[in-house]
């Protein structure tokens, strides 16, 4: 018998479905119509599972509720501006100057000088959040303007992007400071 059964269980679950139904005829008895819908493992399947079980009173409950919401991450804090004198210069022009200076964790003086002696210095204010992350100084003079946006990388550097109208002519670059 148990040889019988494995072999049925080898021919795969429609191939037993049919035996079965040959079995029952033989014996007198009429089988029910397969369903419409799925295979005969799944018509098999719903009838063993049976209907779904009422959810119950706490599944309810934990449905009704809302969903909690994620609290909010509270903002980076503002890293302190270094305290210190950073000169630097603008990669793109060379002999241009940057000064920096930096006190009580504000900028209290900011001035970009060009190439040429006789360029007159453009003092920069500050512009930005005044943070270490996010230091914006922009500046202009008759003739030329400057806007330099950068971070301080440690206490002894800072980096940044920088554009300026010298001379009637657009430069774009990077510049950095280091502390004197």
């Amino acid at each position: 018998m148990r040889c019988a059964w494995a072999m049925l269980g080898a021919w795969g679950p429609q191939a037993a479905a049919v035996l079965v139904a040959a079995a029952m005829v033989a014996c007198g008895s009429r089988p029910e119509a397969p369903a419409e819908t799925g295979s005969g493992a799944s018509a098999a399947a719903a009838a063993v599972e049976g209907p779904l079980p009422a959810p119950s009173a706490e599944d309810r409950a934990a449905a009704a509720e809302p969903e909690a919401e994620l609290p909010e991450l509270p903002p980076k804090p503002a890293r302190a501006l270094p305290e210190g004198v950073f000169v630097g210069t603008a990669r793109e022009i060379p002999g241009s100057r940057i000064e920096i200076v930096v006190r009580a964790g504000a900028v209290t003086e900011a001035r970009y000088a060009g190439p040429t002696a006789d360029e007159a210095p453009i003092a920069l204010s500050d512009r930005g959040r005044g943070d270490a992350d996010a230091l914006t100084l922009t500046g202009r003079n008759e003739r030329d303007y400057v806007q330099l946006r950068g971070s301080f990388v440690d206490a002894e550097r800072i980096r940044g992007t920088y554009r300026g109208g010298l001379a009637s002519k657009v430069v774009e670059g990077e510049w950095y400071a280091v502390r004197r």
